[in-house]
């Protein structure tokens, strides 16, 4: 198809009252009518008064023409049009219920191939029998989905586009629609056979024409780094032009920017140019403007952050939640009261809800989950902000608790007018789009979403019901392909597609992206269709030789659009070396001085808006520091000491500043989502099973009253009931998954109970036992996994024939289900000062030991003070723990006030006790140095990385040898 070139008087001459313009696109349409309004203001003679109801884009026109046969009452235009979501489920509904469906991956991408393919059939005027005879297997699969397709659509009085273009061509042929003498076609590089015909039959004269560009102008092939780099280099450009007009005192050049890939890169694209443009437009206390640069590419609505957290709310409906749209949706100011941002109250109840979702370590959850982490987590904020509890601050847990209330007195499947009357009811109850006043581009996106809403009722002209993950879907397609284009005025930079800028003329044009592997583009065939077939009829992207002439015909006009055109292409992507498309091999090469040299001077001697230079100044620029010891934080309050458990002490001895991060800044590592069950799972599983088994069986002799059967049993029980009470919401782990699971505890823990059953005499005397410590400043919380009381004669292991009376002792047992080692327990800094700790608790207390409870071992590992309560615990008379303590802990081993017959038990509790209070008083004074206890202790702290910045001491030294003498203070410590 070949188009004739036509200045704007020229094309002005042809438009009279028996014509008609039709445009590719709208944008080519207001383009049109913008320069016939310039030429009519400027009062040429060769352009008068065009009447813009003749100029329509083809789209436009299509639609008023059906309006017009409907108000006719024309019998075929009685039928609907069948919109793209319509069409998307009714080819998804018959693939799911095909024979094939069964071997698909993604039948949603394969639904959106099978209408394409169908579509084109009809464009192109091919018969769906005429498949059949082409021996390609996804035809013939095609074509008896397609026979159902048209027999649904008939069936629900629906009709697609090139449905309607036969009827609007046989409306136009019988004179039921006016004809018109001339039709002008702008902008149409390629026409179906069937829209070809429509064209033929709404005038008699067709012409297909191109508006004329200049004969000369100034074009270059320009390299750049990589993409980034080219962003960087054609915003600089745009800033040198825009600089140099307003030097010279000339109006702002109309300035094109055209991007193939505009849809992939906007984002980035956007940040650069505000980045280089408007710096001041990222500074927190500017008001909000409209950029100097517009695109022709919108956001896609759904991904507008008020957009997403209404989808999110209403996703609240669905069976199964993704847990990490449900934290992103706690921090979304967008269902929250002004107040409710600034309370501490609800601040920390988002806080803690998100990180009790995190915690579960899962992908998805169930409602009923999230309901239970909300209660959980407004029960225990419940007393420590009851001052600030008030009537008017409604807790997530009760708004939650109204909405799944209503949840389950609804049926599961609904119409969609139905779930759109729900949809609604259920944002206004959750505060949507919250109370704080909305800017002007997020009024226009709310109002859009309910269109959107609205939108939603053509589903049930599918006659069918729909399920809340269903309609939920439906509704995220339809805002994510609705495209959010913000209304704002004229700008001097448009930032274009390939198409959209096609056919246009401006000042300065710059095209991205022109390398060899994006220019020409390579073609993509439809699968569903034989290849030769496409190839022979030359449908769109079906060869290399159909992209290539389009690229050419493209890369033709553009080189004359503009007094100044700019082809630019990326040397390299990644590791991978770039050259510039063949097609600009006529091109003069250039660097980007070359062109922008002049203008660049003066970029240099445009001073930054003072709020810029403000900004950056706070931000540290000047390069003036201020040195401050900051090993100390504020001493512990009150409330604070109060809290805690072991762990405390156990980060304080690891380093202090993680302790204080953790614990009293609450910096803590998002848990990662676990595939199956997690560690954390796994640990819970086998101490709730221990727990329930001991709470049954309570002491040994029951247990060896046992028989094999029973005790199997018995463990089977527990182990079962376990799983099912931890892994309650874990749908997703199967019952084979389960089993495998349940028979590998099983091996651990019978293995555990024929380590008991060799032990003396012994009954469980407490089970997941809270106890109180006030140690030194702290008061703090211990829980014991188990005690068990004994009666051991106590022997003196170098004589066996003397022994003390028998005596009652008690055994804390803490159950790892790591590895153990019983130097964790000594030095000044102890790695698990938790079972120490539990010593220090109960003067009674005679045995510590670990349970390791793992593959690769299950033993007791541990110190007593008279004779072992079991094997792998050892006697503090025991010349073997004398030479363990002498490879870790020399205090208490050369301590040469103990003799060798003397009991270490009482010297161990004592450096305990002198330990952990040091300890205890160093995190209550604030001691937050960043002091690692050793390499190991460092390597497992690196989600705390950006707060310690250990990156920069290296920096930190150098400038610390510059800075004059009396700065450098020795109780400033940069050893690290």
């Amino acid at each position: 198809m070949e188009n004739q070139a036509l200045s704007i008087e020229d094309l002005a001459a042809l438009i009279d009252e028996q014509s008609i313009v039709l445009t590719a696109n709208s944008r080519q349409r207001r383009y049109l009518l913008k320069q016939f309004s310039t030429k009519a203001d400027s009062k040429s003679d060769s352009v008068k008064g065009i009447d813009s109801s003749r100029i329509l884009s083809f789209q436009q026109w299509l639609s008023e023409a059906w309006i017009t046969l409907q108000g006719q009452a024309y019998p075929e235009s009685a039928q609907l049009l069948i919109n793209p979501i319509q069409s998307q489920l009714l080819w998804q509904e018959i693939i799911n219920n095909s024979e094939e469906s069964a071997d698909l991956i993604c039948p949603d991408l394969l639904a959106k191939q099978a209408s394409s393919a169908w579509q084109l059939l009809s464009e192109w005027q091919i018969s769906a029998e005429e498949l059949l005879n082409k021996g390609h297997r996804e035809s013939e699969i095609l074509y008896q989905w397609g026979l159902k397709f048209d027999h649904r659509c008939k069936e629900l009085n629906l009709i697609d586009s090139p449905e309607q273009c036969r009827i609007l061509s046989t409306a136009l042929k019988s004179n039921a629609l006016k004809r018109h003498h001339r039709l002008l076609m702008l902008g149409f590089d390629d026409l179906s056979p069937l829209r070809q015909d429509l064209s033929t039959a709404i005038a008699d004269d067709v012409k297909f024409i191109q508006l004329k560009h200049l004969e000369q102008n100034q074009a270059y092939q320009l390299p750049c780094e990589d993409s980034l780099d080219e962003i960087h280099q054609c915003a600089k450009f745009v800033q040198n032009e825009l600089l140099s007009a307003q030097t010279n005192k000339a109006a702002l050049p109309k300035i094109a920017i055209v991007d193939p890939q505009l849809g992939q890169r906007r984002d980035k694209i956007e940040r650069i140019f505000t980045e280089v443009l408007e710096p001041q437009f990222l500074y927190s206390e500017t008001d909000r403007y409209t950029l100097p640069f517009n695109f022709s590419a919108g956001t896609p609505l759904g991904q507008c952050p008020i957009i997403e957290s209404a989808i999110a709310l209403l996703a609240l409906n669905m069976e199964q939640l993704e847990v990490d749209k449900l934290c992103q949706l706690l921090q979304s100011p967008f269902w929250h009261n002004n107040a409710e941002l600034e309370m501490e109250l609800p601040l920390a109840e988002r806080q803690q809800l998100e990180f009790a979702l995190r915690n579960l370590q899962q992908e998805h959850i169930r409602a009923a989950q999230l309901r239970q982490c909300a209660d959980k987590v407004a029960k225990k904020l419940e007393a420590l902000y009851e001052p600030e509890k008030s009537t008017d601050n409604i807790s997530l847990a009760e708004r939650l608790q109204t909405l799944f209330y209503s949840k389950e007195n609804r049926a599961k499947r609904n119409s969609a007018k139905q779930w759109s009357q729900i949809f609604y009811q259920q944002l206004e109850q959750l505060n949507w789009p919250g109370t704080r006043r909305l800017d002007s581009n997020e009024y226009q996106q709310v109002m859009q979403f309910q269109g959107l809403l609205t939108e939603l009722l053509c589903l049930d002209q599918l006659d069918r019901l729909y399920s809340a993950s269903e309609i939920i879907r439906e509704l995220q397609q339809l805002a994510n392909n609705h495209h959010f284009q913000a209304k704002t005025p004229d700008s001097p930079i448009q930032i274009l597609g390939v198409l959209e800028a096609s056919g246009q003329s401006f000042d300065v044009c710059w095209l991205m992206g022109m390398d060899q592997k994006q220019w020409p583009p390579s073609p993509q065939a439809n699968p569903l269709l034989p290849m030769d077939l496409q190839r022979s009829l030359n449908m769109p992207h079906a060869s290399a030789e159909r992209e290539l002439f389009f690229a050419e015909q493209l890369i033709k006009a553009y080189r004359f659009c503009a007094n100044k055109v700019v082809f630019s292409y990326p040397s390299r992507d990644g590791e991978e070396e770039l050259q510039a498309s063949p097609l600009l091999e006529p091109l003069a090469l250039k660097k980007i001085t070359e062109i922008t040299t002049a203008a660049q001077e003066l970029s240099k001697q445009t001073e930054l808006p003072i709020s810029i230079q403000s900004y950056r100044l706070a931000c540290g620029e000047t390069g003036e520091f201020k040195w401050i010891d900051n090993r100390y934080g504020p001493k512990l309050s009150k409330r604070e000491k109060s809290l805690g458990g072991s762990g405390v002490l156990k980060q304080q001895a690891l380093c202090p500043f993680n302790a204080f991060a953790h614990y009293r800044l609450g910096a803590q590592a998002w848990p990662e989502v676990q595939l199956g069950i997690s560690a954390l799972e796994r640990g819970n599983i086998l101490h709730l099973a221990l727990e329930t088994f001991w709470l049954e069986i309570k002491d040994q002799d029951r247990l060896l009253s046992l028989s094999n059967e029973k005790l199997e049993a018995l463990v089977d029980r527990h182990i079962a009931e376990s799983l099912d009470q931890i892994l309650l919401y874990r749908r997703d782990l199967g019952p084979r998954y389960r089993a495998l699971e349940s028979e590998r505890l099983k091996s651990i823990f019978m293995a555990y109970i024929e380590l008991d059953k060799q032990r003396p005499s012994f009954s469980v005397d407490g089970i997941e036992t809270s106890r109180e410590l006030s140690l030194g400043p702290l008061k703090l919380n211990l829980r014991l996994d188990r005690i068990d009381k004994t009666h051991i004669a106590d022997t003196n292991t170098e004589n066996s024939a003397s022994t003390k009376p028998t005596k009652a002792s008690y055994v804390v047992i803490d159950y790892k289900t790591g590895q153990c080692d019983l130097k964790s327990w000594l030095g000044p800094r102890p790695d698990e000062p938790q079972l120490p700790l539990y010593s220090l608790s109960d003067p009674d207390i005679s045995a510590i030991s670990f349970a390791q409870l793992n593959a690769k071992g299950v033993k007791y590992i541990g110190i007593s003070e008279t004779a072992s309560p079991a094997a792998g615990i050892f006697s503090a008379k025991d010349q073997s723990l004398r030479k363990k303590l002498n490879n870790h802990d020399k205090r208490v081993a050369n301590d040469t006030s103990i003799s060798s017959d003397d009991e270490i038990w009482p010297q161990l509790r004592n450096q305990w006790q002198q330990d952990l209070v040091q300890l205890a008083i160093d995190y209550s004074s604030g001691l937050s140095g960043l002091d690692f206890k050793d390499t190991l202790a460092q390597r497992y702290s690196e989600d705390l990385l950006s707060l310690q910045r250990l990156q920069e001491f290296t920096s930190k030294r150098r400038l610390w040898s510059i800075k004059p003498a009396p700065l450098q203070q020795s109780q400033f410590d940069l050893s690290l």
